[in-house]
């Protein structure tokens, strides 16, 4: 499901111009519930990165949720004009 867009800013580039790579997992926890993201421990963290994102670029991003016995892992997908730019996967 479509979370939230988010507007690819000046404070979110590194060096070369591009958004820098911390900032998609800051992006992916803003869209985690607050009370599990502010409860919960980290279990294991996976980024995948397919796209540079520019200043200025939309990037919307997609969330799947996956509820099992012994964890929750939430997938996070940054799409920007309709291609995939990153994937991020927290388990807690």
């Amino acid at each position: 499901k479509k979370v939230r867009g988010h507007l690819a800013a000046y404070s979110d580039l590194d060096i070369n111009g591009h958004v820098n790579n911390t900032r998609y997992l800051a992006w992916a926890m803003d869209c985690i519930e607050p009370e599990v993201a502010g409860v919960k421990p980290v279990k294991d963290v996976y980024i995948n990165f397919s796209k540079e994102v520019h200043e200025g670029d939309t990037v919307q991003l997609m969330m799947a949720v996956e509820n099992k016995e012994d964890s929750l892992a939430y997938t996070i997908e940054g799409i920007v004009d309709d291609h995939s730019a990153f994937i991020v996967r927290i388990v807690f």
